[in-house]
């Protein structure tokens, strides 16, 4: 398998069809920020009459076969890995299911801009994944400090000139609209090999997020 994604599946796509033998959905609002090596994918039903779906870790590509490897994940483990076959070039795709029936049609929205992704460690405190390509940035953060264990996944838009991080939807609906520096102090590395630093402005955790290349 390909330790580094090719170009021909990184960047920001959404998910405009999918189907089974049991459903056709256009309607929920699908996700997918794919960088050279790791991805977040929030999925957000239609009036959110139904949870959030979502979940983030490696991608791994075997020429049209690829294997979502799903290090965090808001629902319980599946008895079959994530593994789809893809067809198509340039902006569509084609998703086919390998261990289960369906299809998926994705369309790139973006893919210019430098991409980034980041891994947070907490050491029994959490991990997390935060992927960004340009201005959009997608991140999936579980968190077992205090009594309620909190898990997120959120996908923005960075203001220009490297402003606000602003959420345009979450799994976490009252996180919409809101910045990730409302919540956090973020030093960003002047590098890509850089670490970056966030610090939690209610409890004053410190986060260290290391480049996944």
């Amino acid at each position: 398998m390909t330790p580094r994604v090719p170009p021909r599946f990184v960047g920001l796509w959404h998910r405009r069809l999918l189907e089974t033998p049991a459903l056709r959905d256009t309607s929920t609002e699908v996700f997918w920020l794919q960088t050279h090596t790791l991805y977040v994918d929030l999925r957000v039903p239609v009036g959110r009459q139904a949870p959030c779906e979502g979940f983030a870790g490696r991608l791994m590509v075997d020429g049209d076969v690829l294997t979502w490897q799903r290090w965090l994940d808001l629902s319980p483990p599946s008895p079959w890995p994530d593994v789809g076959t893809m067809h198509g070039e340039g902006d569509l795709l084609e998703e086919f299911g390998v261990h289960q029936p369906y299809r998926e049609v994705w369309q790139r929205v973006a893919h210019g801009g430098d991409s980034l992704a980041l891994v947070w460690e907490g050491e029994g405190a959490g991990r997390g994944i935060w992927v960004m390509l340009g201005r959009y940035f997608m991140w999936a953060l579980f968190r077992n400090e205090g009594q309620t264990p909190s898990r997120e996944i959120s996908y923005g838009l960075r203001g220009e000139g490297g402003g606000a991080w602003v959420i345009l939807r979450s799994s976490e609906v009252a996180l919409v609209g809101t910045s990730l520096a409302d919540r956090f102090h973020i030093s960003m590395p002047k590098t890509a090999s850089g670490v970056s630093l966030l610090r939690d402005r209610g409890t004053g955790q410190r986060m260290r997020w290391r480049p996944q290349v």
